[in-house]
């Protein structure tokens, strides 16, 4: 009898899963499609973006901001980078108050001026200026569910464990540094991100069982699917290679006596 309530209950779970994923899906607000092509021509630098996103992650980390704000900010920096390309001046500027915007959304209490205006070493007004500068780009549409929103409840559909849960985060995390990546939206990145997550740790079962799921889910087909695994897989790789190099520069890190 208890084993059914159970089992009942965690049915009724996977369907408001399945419920709010697709709603998830209808919300996404994602840069122009264009952008990762401009990125990836060389109209706009590619490796000024990362240094931003990098900016990015360090101060919402000293702010103490969560996870999905930083990633929030991320979009909203590439939304207004897409509309506004041609006469950005200041991006870090824009990056500062894309964390803001995001906290404003995300966080219970949200940074203050004073502090922004400290991290970035400009004025309160000038901040307010570029503030009114990306609502009025963005006809103050800003919000929308981040990878982590959707890996959130695709953990419920497909019963993750732990350790696949725990990689399938961090897959997101580095997923905002690559231009290329803003070609998928933010669904696809976080069904790949479960993809690769049990290749990576062996349970080629789970993968097997789920693919197709996660290929209807988001409604791509499962080419795309691999596609963002290899961009994933690729951003995982280099962070691995560039740890083994410090590694080998600093042979006595991490020993004792």
């Amino acid at each position: 009898m208890r084993e059914s309530v159970l089992n009942e209950s965690d049915e009724t779970a996977r369907q408001f899963a399945f419920s709010t994923l697709e709603q998830l899906r209808l919300d996404q607000r994602l840069p122009e499609a264009a952008l990762a092509q401009m990125y990836g021509t060389g109209k706009l630098c590619r490796q000024k973006r990362q240094d931003v996103v990098e900016t990015m992650a360090e101060i919402s980390e000293r702010l103490g901001l969560h996870v999905q704000t930083a990633g929030l900010a991320v979009n909203i920096f590439d939304r207004f980078t897409a509309r506004a390309w041609q006469r950005m001046t200041e991006a870090k500027l824009v990056a500062v108050v894309s964390i803001l915007l995001a906290a404003k959304f995300l966080e219970v209490s949200a940074p203050n001026f004073n502090d922004l205006s400290a991290l970035s070493k400009t004025t309160r007004e000038k901040l307010r200026d570029v503030e009114l500068d990306v609502l009025d780009e963005l006809s103050w549409d800003l919000h929308t569910p981040t990878p982590h929103a959707f890996a959130e409840q695709l953990c419920t559909v497909v019963g993750a464990s732990a350790p696949v849960r725990t990689r399938a985060e961090f897959l997101i995390d580095l997923s905002y540094y690559d231009h290329e990546m803003l070609e998928h939206s933010h669904m696809i990145i976080a069904c790949s991100s479960f993809l690769l997550s049990w290749k990576q740790l062996d349970d080629h079962r789970s993968a097997a069982k789920h693919s197709q799921l996660l290929s209807q889910i988001s409604r791509t087909p499962m080419s795309e699917l691999i596609r963002c695994c290899d961009l994933l897989d690729k951003s995982f790789n280099a962070i691995l290679h560039a740890q083994s190099t410090t590694d080998a520069a600093n042979p006595c890190m991490g020993s004792h006596g």
